[in-house]
């Protein structure tokens, strides 16, 4: 995005780490970043051959390294509370958890539906989210995080690592013209997955 990759801090920390630590430890402290880190290429990857149409295409996001930087250190944090926060029935990219254990629960579930004497009344529904990540509202995730009880500055800086984006689309090397975001989450940022499921915990709330 603006030219500077994990390498180059990798290889010039010891001259640039007191600059970075300090224009980070600001963000933390007053709960924004620059609106400059959050600049936003939009990379188009086809899903199938021969794509005809926008549906056709992953939008993925190329961040900059200092936005992610921030990124990862709230995901660390983050990361600390959110197996007591999540539902047990969510497995996708909690550590522990796999996939294989909702496989063996479906098979309990569907082999009860069909030979319990008490299946009477039972229902079974199978929801898909198309383009989950590009639908979930902000407000949805501010409410979550109040719900959570988080910290302000840190629900803040999070916040702000989500809203009031700057999208600039590259489509057959051409970038064109600027998109500011209104919803969702970015393919291609550490804490979309980790956001989303949080959100999706009041949906959980709901079929309950």
């Amino acid at each position: 995005m603006d030219g500077i990759t994990y390498s180059f801090f990798k290889a010039y920390w010891d001259i640039i780490k007191n600059d970075v630590w300090k224009a980070i430890l600001l963000c933390f402290k007053y709960g924004k970043m620059s609106s400059s880190w959050k600049k936003t290429f939009v990379i188009l990857i086809p899903k199938i051959n021969n794509p005809l149409s926008p549906s056709n295409f992953r939008p993925i996001s190329l961040c900059m390294s200092i936005y992610k930087l921030v990124a990862k250190i709230l995901l660390n944090r983050l990361m600390k509370v959110i197996h007591a926060l999540i539902s047990e029935e969510q497995i996708a990219f909690i550590k522990g958890r796999a996939i294989s254990d909702h496989v063996l629960l479906a098979q309990e579930f569907f082999h009860k539906f069909r030979f319990s004497k008490s299946k009477r009344g039972m229902v079974a529904a199978k929801l898909d989210m198309e383009q989950a990540y590009d639908s979930m509202a902000w407000d949805t995730l501010k409410q979550i995080l109040e719900l959570f009880g988080f910290p302000i500055k840190f629900s803040n800086l999070l916040m702000d690592c989500v809203t009031d984006l700057i999208f600039m689309i590259q489509v057959n090397g051409v970038i064109l013209e600027r998109i500011v975001g209104k919803s969702g989450f970015r393919q291609g940022c550490p804490l979309s997955p980790y956001l989303f499921i949080l959100c999706s915990q009041l949906l959980e709330k709901i079929w309950v």
